[in-house]
């Protein structure tokens, strides 16, 4: 029974001063997957940003308003400069 318990302590030991090493990061606790995904859903989010406004500098445009068209599609630029 001791060993057994001895063993169990050593592995709680072992998390804890796991856990202390892993704390001292503090933001850098991130694994590659959540900074994966946090990456691509960024980069979603600008792109529609940047759809949206190239969208309304064509209904602009369509309405006759040269001027606002083009702020529209410079927005659009400056969002996704490709």
């Amino acid at each position: 029974m001791k060993v057994q318990e001895s063993g169990v302590r050593n592995q709680k030991m072992r998390r804890w001063e796991d856990e202390k090493i892993r704390g001292k990061a503090g933001f850098l606790n991130f694994s590659i997957s959540q900074l994966l995904i946090l990456l691509v859903l960024t980069f979603s989010l600008a792109g529609c940003a940047a759809n949206k406004a190239f969208k309304e500098g064509g209904k602009t445009a369509a309405g006759g308003d040269a001027d606002g068209a083009v702020l529209h599609y410079q927005k659009a630029l400056s969002l996704e400069p490709n």
